[in-house]
This record gives structure tokens, sequence and C-alpha cells, in this order.
């Protein structure tokens, strides 16, 4: 085996987010507002509390993110009751918002180009595979 995985992971995910972060910084993006574009184009007006989960993000940093979104004109915010008479916010994409959230889709799917350059499509599929079972495995333990 010529390197641990953990060393290989780790430079692929710092060379991948270098090269999307450079991209997004044109579209004055930060760190972790793609994500929630991309997810809030798959799945307009999710609960704010579900966006977070979805995204990965602990709610209070979700709920910074969308501040600055809301205030670049990106996202909207609209409450809305919840079960138990409490209120929650539903998110939803602006015109502004969709229309990055498209570039940012472009930007990602560049990307992956580059990643998977000189790979058949086996080795696409088998690499995914291998990664998604390498998850599996850590989730079962």
């Amino acid at each position: 085996m010529s390197e641990p995985l953990h060393v290989a992971l780790i430079r692929m995910q710092a060379k991948h987010q270098q090269v999307c972060r450079e991209a997004f910084k044109e579209l004055n993006l930060t760190d972790g507002q793609p994500k929630i574009l991309l997810r809030l184009l798959k799945t307009d007006g999710l609960l704010q509390k579900d966006l977070s989960a979805q995204c990965g993000v602990m709610p209070a940093t979700m709920t910074s993110l969308l501040q600055n979104m809301v205030a670049a004109g990106l996202v909207e915010k609209r409450e809305v009751r919840i079960s138990g008479g409490k209120h929650g916010y539903q998110i939803f994409l602006t015109d502004t918002g969709r229309e990055a959230a498209g570039k940012v889709a472009g930007i990602m799917s560049q990307v992956e180009e580059r990643c998977y350059q000189g790979f058949s499509d086996k080795e696409k599929k088998r690499l995914v595979d291998y990664l998604n079972r390498c998850e599996q495995n850590l989730c079962n333990t």
C-alpha cells in the first residue's frame, strides 16, 4: 500500500475545497453557502432545522449563514407554524439565489469532470462505490 487512506482523503479534500473555494469566491459565496443553495435547488422551502440537518451544519451556524444569505438576496425566510404551536422558518431561494445555485451546480460539474479525467465510467462508479463502502463500514462500528 502506497500511502494511508486518511492521507489520500485529506489531500484530495483539501485540493477539491481549494478549487471550489476559488470558483465560489467569484460568485461572492462563503464556504457554507454553496451546499445550502444546492440543497434548496433540489428541495426549495425546507424548514431551517431540516436544512441544517441535511447540510450537516449546526443550527447556530445555519442561522448565521442564512442571515448573510438573506442580506445578499439569495434566500428568503418565511415563518410557519409547526407542531405543538411552535414556529419555524421555511427557506426559499430567491431568483438571485436560484441563479447562483445554477452556477454552483455548473462549477461542481466542472470540478467533478476535472477529478475524473482519465477515468473510465466503470472506474468512476467503482471509486464512488468504494468510498460509500468505507463510509458504511464506519457507520456500522
